[in-house]
């Protein structure tokens, strides 16, 4: 016999390797199941498990009337929702998989137009003429009736100019108290740091209006460049973190308030002289754990042969 040549050994190799690894039969009918076969054995079926659900509701309300619909259910084992400022998350500790209910939260038309003037924003330093500045605070931040729209469209930079020599002539030969005096009444009043009221979410994530509407502190400094004649306003460094911090402590107490509603209202009706005992629900309820962060990543299970 003809010596083999190494392409024809490695023809064959393939061939054995094929046939005690196996190949899947295409059951496109069958999609919970795969079935492979190997060779001179009968085919083995392999159970898929079904693929993580993605829900999306649009407020956080219907996460916990989730909860309570499916309370006590075995696809609910121990569920846990997780807060944080980009979403609210409740995890179904499932023994099959882990679905997950997702209501996102969209940072407020307010706070995203102040981002880009916070200290570490890509965008650097932004500056704005007098103009601009006001409809800023009075259009973009919706600060109608802020103190600092009066005092700033005061703002004479002529007058400025000269009441900084003012200034500095009184600090030089007048004393301490005598430039207080010129300053306040050459407008040298005006303020250099200034607090805004904004919401820290778009509106539409829950059904309590007051929560909803609720208005966070952010404290802002005031740069005046008089050469230039422009203004800066800049929050001061973390500001607008202890903001969403805040709310989300907030809505981690809105959540816990709503399902300690119901599970007050679960154990009223396990005392019900028409209902059975407890059915679970109640106790479903209780277990339901609530935190500030972020699920890990889902990992669906690998199927497996049987």
């Amino acid at each position: 016999m003809a010596d083999l040549t190494p392409e024809t050994i490695a023809a064959i190799a393939e061939l054995v390797r094929e046939a005690y690894t196996g190949h899947d039969i295409p059951m496109p009918q069958d999609v919970r199941n795969l079935w492979r076969a190997h060779a001179r054995e009968r085919p083995i079926n392999i159970p898929i498990p079904p693929p993580p659900r993605a829900h999306e509701v649009c407020r956080v309300d219907d996460i916990v009337d989730y909860v309570v619909n499916n309370a006590g259910c075995r696809d609910m084992l121990r569920p846990s929702i997780w807060i944080s400022e980009e979403a609210v998350v409740l995890a179904l500790h499932d023994t099959d998989r882990w679905d997950r209910v997702t209501c996102r939260l969209t940072p407020s038309d307010q706070l995203d137009r102040l981002l880009p003037h916070t200290a570490y924003s890509e965008s650097g330093d932004v500056w704005f003429d007098q103009a601009d500045f006001l409809d800023f605070l009075r259009i973009s931040l919706g600060q109608t009736e802020h103190l600092a729209l009066q005092q700033f469209s005061r703002l004479n930079w002529s007058n400025t100019h000269s009441s900084e020599a003012k200034r500095v002539h009184a600090e030089q030969h007048l004393g301490h108290a005598l430039t207080e005096k010129v300053a306040s009444e050459d407008g040298g009043g005006l303020p250099d740091a200034i607090t805004l009221e904004i919401p820290v979410l778009a509106p539409g994530w829950c059904e309590s209006l007051s929560l909803e509407r609720a208005l966070y502190t952010i404290h802002c400094a005031i740069t005046l460049d008089m050469g230039q004649q422009r203004i800066r306003l800049r929050p001061f460094p973390g500001e607008i973190d202890s903001a969403c911090a805040r709310s989300v402590s907030a809505i981690t107490a809105y959540v816990r308030a709503l399902l300690d509603s119901q599970v007050t209202k679960a154990y009223k009706a396990s005392k019900e002289p028409a209902a059975d005992g407890d059915d679970g629900r109640l106790q479903a309820l209780q277990q339901v754990a609530v935190y500030q962060g972020s699920p890990g990543p889902v990992k669906p299970p690998a199927a497996q042969e049987v």
